[in-house]
């Protein structure tokens, strides 16, 4: 029972420990905002908690049956830096500029983003996935927080209610400008319907997941990005999380640190 509690408290660090690629920095974009009747399917909860305690806050719309971490905080508009980590895919090294600078993800000892869950409006829950891996359902919420372990424990973000105050589905009065009407029930059909069928029923490809809401989420100055870290052996890290628990891996961690020095 103690590893399976180790091994939950160290998913957020583990989400980026078996091999690693190079660095992705995806900039803030200049969203539009969307009308909060618009006409996506299906909605998830964004919170994001900076190390100051600010909070972000965003509902992000979607037609899909799930989607994906990144793709939720990509919608944002939230600026963010990743490096994968097979097979559990992204870990997020820098959200909304923080921190300014890094030269590695995921440092022993030091603050790093931990992502969570929360479904259908449950309480929050630690990711066992990376983010680029980490699916969301409709009335799902997703949270990260810039947590310090020296602090103890992992706590997490402020509560998702609120942050999508109209339920999914509703009819928009008005669309907003550029974006395509939803597809009607019957070209909803399963996939036996003709795709002949569908196109004159007048359906329509599903909308790219965007911003619900009248106003984006505020966002720092941008900083510096720094490369990629290199890969921490994965025999090692197997043997820390099962043995050492969170204590030994940050050990190992901050060993790796001071023999690259």
């Amino acid at each position: 029972m103690i590893r399976l509690l180790r091994a939950a408290a160290l998913a957020p660090l583990v989400g980026g420990l078996l091999g690693t690629a190079a660095a992705v920095v995806v900039p803030g974009a200049p969203l539009r905002p969307q009308c909060a009747s618009a006409a996506w399917a299906h909605r998830v909860a964004l919170v994001v908690e900076h190390g100051d305690g600010r909070v972000l806050r965003a509902c992000i719309g979607f037609d899909a049956p799930t989607i994906s971490g990144e793709d939720v905080l990509r919608a944002s508009g939230i600026e963010y830096g990743t490096q994968t980590y097979p097979p559990l895919g992204d870990a997020l090294c820098q959200v909304d500029d923080e921190p300014s600078r890094y030269t590695e993800c995921l440092v022993g000892g030091q603050p790093y983003w931990a992502l969570f869950v929360s479904r259908a409006g449950g309480p929050w829950a630690v990711a066992t996935l990376g983010v680029s891996s980490e699916a969301f359902a409709d009335g799902d919420a997703e949270g990260l927080r810039y947590d310090d372990p020296g602090n103890g424990g992992t706590p997490p973000p402020p509560s998702p209610a609120g942050t999508c105050s109209q339920p999914a589905g509703l009819p928009a009065a008005t669309s907003p400008a550029g974006a395509r009407p939803r597809a009607s029930a019957a070209a909803r059909a399963t996939s036996a319907t003709p795709a002949s069928s569908v196109a004159a029923a007048g359906s329509a490809p599903s909308q790219t997941p965007g911003l619900v809401g009248a106003t984006p989420p505020p966002r720092r100055l941008p900083g510096a990005q720094a490369a990629a870290a290199p890969p921490l052996n994965a025999g090692v890290l197997a043997a820390t999380v099962a043995g050492g628990g969170l204590v030994g891996l940050l050990t190992v961690l901050a060993s790796r640190r001071r023999r690259a020095r």
